[in-house]
């Protein structure tokens, strides 16, 4: 699916259309520009499974809004501070939990990663759509036991492999490479 397919069908969650519910209205501009620039950042092998303008809080600030794509290789946030334009990044086999939280009037989750926290607060049936669909994509890449050695040896080279595309894309730090390397050899 592409951005705008994804982002079109989860605003029907809130009850509007992209057109008209991007960012709210004030930011319409900003909104056509982000999804250009949003979509130059997704690699070859990466399919959008969901999509949605929201508000977030991570390391870098507190509630601010900005894209919110869930793809089936990481978790991704694009947003500006109103100067520099940022691109977080939490790979899927990095989350560490799912907290969800909230009321019948306003949710939040919270997605725990090796490396950031990801804090999205919205309606509560954009929340429930987001948990289910991140818990059933970080549940299914747990849940598949390793039986053979040389099925272990294959998921650690593809793992490599992504981790290296995303090192490649500027998606994750040479340091933080080498850390998950380190992990996934067990050295």
């Amino acid at each position: 699916m592409t951005l705008e397919e994804a982002l079109s069908e989860s605003l029907k969650l809130k009850g509007g259309n992209f057109i008209t519910s991007a960012f709210r209205k004030w930011s319409l501009d900003w909104s056509k520009y982000a999804v250009i620039k949003l979509n130059e950042k997704f690699l070859d092998n990466e399919n959008i499974l969901f999509a949605i303008d929201i508000s977030m809080t991570n390391k870098h600030f507190d509630n601010t809004s900005g894209f919110f794509v869930i793809t089936n290789i990481r978790v991704l946030f694009y947003y500006t501070d109103g100067t520099i334009e940022r691109l977080d990044v939490l790979p899927l086999n990095a989350i560490q939990t799912l907290e969800l939280g909230g009321s019948d009037i306003w949710s939040h989750l919270h997605i725990v990663g090796l490396t950031d926290t990801f804090h999205i607060q919205d309606k509560p049936v954009v929340i429930s759509k987001i948990h289910d669909i991140l818990d059933d994509l970080v549940y299914s890449s747990k849940a598949s036991p390793i039986n053979e050695n040389s099925s272990n040896e294959t998921d650690t080279i593809q793992a490599l492999k992504s981790y290296k595309e995303l090192l490649d894309a500027g998606v994750i730090t040479q340091e933080e490479f080498e850390k998950k390397k380190a992990q996934l050899l067990g050295i």
